[in-house]
């Protein structure tokens, strides 16, 4: 069964905002960019007041969504 939540999107709008600001403003490795947003979006899956639960359960199972 599918559950709709609701989420604060202007959370992750500034969230976004601030990796976005924070690639432009100085010379960034692409690499290093998407490793920061693949770190923001795993502390989101286990922010609460983002998510009931996280998607990625423990470490085992991020650690294989990362790769």
């Amino acid at each position: 069964r599918i559950q709709c939540i609701s989420i604060d999107t202007n959370l992750l709008r500034t969230q976004a905002k601030n990796l976005i600001d924070a690639y432009e403003s100085k010379p960034t490795d692409a690499i290093l960019f998407w490793n920061a947003v693949l770190l923001n979006a795993a502390a989101n899956d286990y922010d609460n007041s983002i998510a009931d639960s996280p998607d990625q359960a423990g470490p085992t199972t991020t650690s294989r969504a990362f790769a």
